[in-house]
């Protein structure tokens, strides 16, 4: 009787890998999102600049109203992620979120450095460019958990849900679902609190 030891060596490491994994959870969906927005934005430097001219001038609001402006802002895409989560067919959101949230992060920095002086466009930059940088990476992890429920949502539509799509714990999905956007939504705050003190700096 032969033992075939290469076969058990092959096994054991596949196994090994299987439980300490290979990265955080949803790595490649981050990956993937990231490079998503970053197309957009390439893009997005080729666009015509006319229709977002006026609004690369510094803006002169205060605190509140940029903090506030901000911040529904960002939460628009957010919600729209949370809610196509539900849905079997809402994959597809986070991407396009992401795609056209870097197309325009790109044609915004276009517009500024493509009029008036070098100090200006610095100028306009600072005061604009932060919130877009911050509100794509909030959107990303907004995007990644859109995605990981559309797929558990697809999975028991179809009458196939044995695999978890929130591994890293042992609570309910919808629960864990709620939690992660109410971080995010955190993430959004924080994001447009920082946005409102550069306003404060810059006017």
């Amino acid at each position: 009787m032969t033992v075939n030891t290469r076969n058990r060596r092959r096994y054991r490491i596949t196994s090994v890998r299987q439980r300490r994994g290979t990265g955080f959870p949803g790595e490649r969906l981050y990956t993937g999102l990231t490079l998503t927005a970053a197309a957009g934005a390439l893009i997005g430097t080729f666009a015509d600049p006319a229709p977002i001219a006026p609004s690369v001038d510094v803006r002169t609001e205060g605190f509140c109203s940029a903090f506030t402006g901000s911040l529904l802002l960002i939460t628009m895409y957010i919600g729209v992620c949370f809610f196509a989560g539900f849905s079997s067919a809402g994959r597809p959101v986070g991407y396009m979120l992401c795609f056209f949230k870097g197309l325009g992060a790109g044609a915004l920095s276009a517009c500024i450095f493509g009029k008036g002086t070098a100090a200006a466009a610095l100028r306009a930059a600072a005061d604009l460019l932060p919130m877009e940088a911050m509100g794509i990476a909030v959107l990303i992890y907004a995007a990644r958990e859109n995605i990981r429920m559309s797929e558990l949502t697809g999975r028991r539509t179809f009458g196939s849900a044995s695999g978890r799509v929130f591994p890293e714990t042992g609570e309910a999905d919808l629960k864990l679902y709620l939690k992660k956007f109410a971080v995010i939504e955190l993430y959004a705050a924080a994001a447009a609190l920082i946005d409102g003190l550069i306003t404060i700096l810059i006017s």
